[in-house]
């Protein structure tokens, strides 16, 4: 496996850290991967691991305010600034591997970057991949927040809201305690001021969700407390697609990926990658 790590300039001036992971040879195909809220890109090494051995190569970043990337932690003042750094990044693994299949794939907060990325930018790429997806407000979100977040977003955009709770990230003990213990993570309240782009940005593709005519697949815990499941049933059946699947992982968390029974997880992505791989379809 060929690892490679580096910077690069994001929107407004921000140096963002870069990642990649490579088969030796006989890449079939480039993962671009957008991680979630408040973690980093280096939590997905298992899964670029188990890829980089299928022959699939990972390209990734930590976002604005992530890991070792430039910004005030977990704070976003736009979400458009997410987007703009996506641009950077996808034009920039585009350039890189310009005759290999392509294709998108985003956890939770980062589901929600990539599905309103394709919405607006409309990149050429193979297929999107959709994990946790926050459309919907899961059960560890009090209401009385929701409704308040324009006002706090507004007038005092950095102040702490809710802590998101590490337990209802896996069934896995050892994982919610590596959560806990990386530094890495960000895990205090979340920024009022990102709170309410989040919210914004669920509505933007709540009222778009027919312009992703890609093909793609959405995955989601059917017992995930963070991001309401419900979410991704209405994104599936609201895709103009006509190559869409839905994954529905009965009694998995939030991070699908880190469940006990993550390898079918994986199986199930390689599968769909690989079956997408010579894709005709308009794009």
């Amino acid at each position: 496996m060929i690892y490679q790590r580096g910077l690069f300039q994001g929107a407004v001036g921000f140096d963002l850290f870069e990642q990649s992971w490579f088969p030796e040879d006989d890449v079939k195909a480039v993962v671009l991967l957008i991680h979630g809220l408040g973690e980093h890109s280096s939590r997905y090494e298992h899964v670029a691991e188990f890829l980089t051995s299928k022959n699939i190569g990972i390209e990734t970043f930590d976002l604005r305010g992530h890991g070792k990337s430039d910004g005030a932690r977990a704070f976003v003042r736009s979400f458009d600034e997410y987007l703009q750094d996506v641009e950077i990044f996808y034009s920039r693994v585009l350039g890189r591997h310009p005759d290999l299949p392509l294709f998108i794939y985003g956890h939770s907060m980062g589901a929600t970057i990539s599905a309103l990325y394709v919405i607006t930018r409309n990149p050429d790429i193979n297929g999107v991949l959709l994990s946790g997806i926050l459309l919907k407000i899961g059960d560890d979100i009090p209401p009385i927040l929701i409704k308040m977040s324009s006002i706090i977003g507004k007038y005092a955009p950095k102040m702490k809201t809710t802590k998101l709770d590490a337990n209802s990230l896996s069934r896995d003990p050892k994982i919610v305690e590596n959560y806990d213990n990386d530094p890495l993570n960000y895990r205090a309240g979340i920024p009022a001021r990102t709170g309410l782009e989040l919210i914004t940005a669920m509505r933007r593709i709540q009222v778009q969700m027919e312009k992703i005519t890609l093909p793609i697949i959405i995955m989601h815990g059917s017992c995930d407390k963070i991001t309401n499941p419900d979410g991704s049933i209405d994104l599936y059946e609201a895709v103009a697609s006509n190559d869409k699947t839905l994954k529905m992982y009965n009694g998995f968390y939030h991070e699908i990926h880190n469940e006990p029974e993550k390898n079918r997880v994986f199986e199930d992505i390689f599968s769909w990658i690989n079956d997408h791989l010579g894709n005709d379809q308009e794009k």
